[in-house]
C-alpha cells in the first residue's frame, strides 16, 4: 500500500512590530513529501442544445462555448461531444469516448463547427444518453456541460424519470440563453433533484421548463 503523502507548513513573519500596526505580513511554506497518488481519471462531456429555439446567434454561442470547453479538456482525459434535438445523437466520437490530446480536440471542434439547429427538444433523452457514456467510466470524475436555452418540449414526467436515472452519475453544470438570445448572469440556483450527483449549476434564475 503506497503510504500517504504528508505536508509541513512553516509561517515566516517579522515579530518586532511597532506600536499601533495593525497589519501583519507572512510568508507561508507549504512542504509536501512522500508519494502522490495516482492521477484520477477524468470524463467531461459537452452536451449542446440543437433545436429549432437555438437558432441564429444563440447556436453560434453554443458553438463557440463548445469549442472553447474542448480546448481545456487536459490531455489524457476522456471526452465527448452531444447534440441535442428531439433525440441525442453523438457529434465526436460517433459513439464512446475518446482521449484528448491535440487530433481529437481539433476533430471534435471540426463536428462541433457543422452543427446546426433544427428540431424539438427533449432535455431528458440528451441526459439519458450521457449517462450511458459516463456509466462506462464508473472510477472517473464524471462531469457534463449543458449549454441551452431551456424550452424543453418533453413531458415533466419523462423528464423527471430522465433526471431521476442520473442522479449519482455524473455532476452537470448547465448554462442557459435568455429568450434575448445571449447568456446572463442572472444568478446561480441549484436544485437538488437536477443534478446528475447532485448538484446542477446553471447562469439562469429557474430551470430549464419542461412542456411548452
Amino acid at each position: 500500500m503506497t503510504p500517504a503523502p504528508e505536508f509541513a507548513v512553516e509561517v515566516d513573519l517579522n515579530p518586532y512590530l511597532a506600536v499601533g500596526t495593525t497589519r501583519v505580513d507572512a510568508v507561508v511554506t507549504v512542504t509536501g513529501s512522500g508519494s502522490a497518488a495516482p492521477p484520477v481519471d477524468a470524463l467531461e462531456i459537452v452536451i449542446v442544445d440543437c433545436s429549432g429555439s437555438m437558432g441564429g446567434a444563440k447556436m453560434r454561442h453554443a458553438q463557440q462555448a463548445t469549442i472553447a470547453a474542448i480546448a481545456e479538456v487536459r490531455d489524457g482525459a476522456s471526452f465527448a461531444v452531444i447534440a441535442g434535438t428531439g433525440t441525442a445523437q453523438q457529434v465526436y466520437p460517433a459513439a464512446g469516448t475518446v482521449r484528448a490530446d491535440t487530433r481529437t480536440r481539433a476533430a471534435a471542434t471540426a463536428q462541433v463547427q457543422r452543427l446546426r439547429a433544427d428540431g424539438a427538444t427533449a432535455i431528458g433523452a440528451w441526459l439519458r444518453l450521457a449517462r450511458r457514456i459516463a456509466d462506462a467510466h464508473p472510477g472517473a470524475v464524471r462531469h457534463a456541460i449543458l449549454l441551452t436555452d431551456g424550452q424543453n418540449g418533453e413531458k415533466p414526467r419523462v423528464f423527471q424519470d430522465a433526471v431521476a436515472e442520473c442522479v449519482g452519475t455524473f455532476v452537470c453544470d448547465c448554462r442557459a440563453w435568455a429568450r434575448t438570445g445571449v447568456s446572463t448572469s442572472c444568478g446561480r440556483w441549484r436544485r437538488r433533484c437536477w443534478a446528475a450527483s447532485t448538484s446542477w449549476r446553471s447562469r439562469r434564475t429557474s430551470p430549464p421548463t419542461s412542456g411548452r
